[in-house]
């Protein structure tokens, strides 16, 4: 569900922050970096897993001035959080009632739980709508492929149904909008492609690559 808060955040920051790095000069950008890079330490310090991890090294959050204090976190890897409790990756502040859960797939062996709350999920599809631009596509006129996890509990069917279509489509036509699972048969997916006819299509490199394979091959 829509939350007007995170809503009304992404809307001014798609309107005002957008090609930020070419309004900014390199001094005023490295400042930018900086002041993001300690707000997301000071985020992270709110857990108790990145507590602990920080305390192992004795950082505080103040040691962490900007990129070049970068090399002084601690370095974490997926297995840590796979075997972390949930409890203690959320910030203790969390209104766990706005937040939702989403899951890899587990290709490498076991899917890793991600908690995600509404604005970092907004956030997330804002820079795919920027990049979307940087190739020249308009989100809301181009015909646009998907091809994700949509399954039950996969990242971007949760994304989607929290976020993007369980309101955009109140004020926008999505019918450009077409969504494929990755898990599909390439052929079924190459037919409803050729179908729909995109103007651009975003996926998985994997699949993507086979797609292009199958394709000039029926070119042939």
């Amino acid at each position: 569900m829509l939350d007007l808060t995170s809503t009304m955040k992404i809307a001014k920051s798609y309107l005002f922050d957008r090609d930020l790095t070419r309004k900014l000069g390199r001094e005023r950008i490295k400042k930018y970096q900086d002041k993001a890079l300690k707000k997301v330490v000071e985020c992270a310090f709110k857990t108790k897993f990145y507590r602990e991890k920080y305390r192992e090294k004795g950082l505080n959050p103040s040691d962490i001035k900007g990129l070049e204090d970068i090399d002084k976190l601690p370095i974490v890897t997926r297995d840590d959080f796979v075997k972390a409790s949930p409890n203690d990756l959320l910030p203790e502040t969390i209104n766990v009632k706005k937040i939702f859960q989403a899951s890899t797939s587990g290709s490498t062996g076991q899917p890793l739980v991600i908690w995600n709350d509404t604005y970092t999920a907004l956030r997330c599809l804002q820079g795919f709508a920027e990049e979307l631009s940087e190739h020249g596509v308009n989100w809301r006129k181009d015909k646009i492929t998907i091809i994700g996890d949509f399954s039950p509990g996969g990242p971007e069917n949760a994304y989607l149904t929290n976020t993007f279509f369980s309101g955009l489509n109140l004020f926008f036509n999505t019918k450009n909008f077409q969504t494929l699972d990755v898990k599909e048969d390439a052929l079924s997916l190459m037919q409803k492609i050729s179908r729909f006819k995109p103007d651009f299509i975003g996926g998985y490199p994997p699949m993507l690559k086979g797609l292009a394979f199958l394709k000039k091959k029926w070119l042939r």
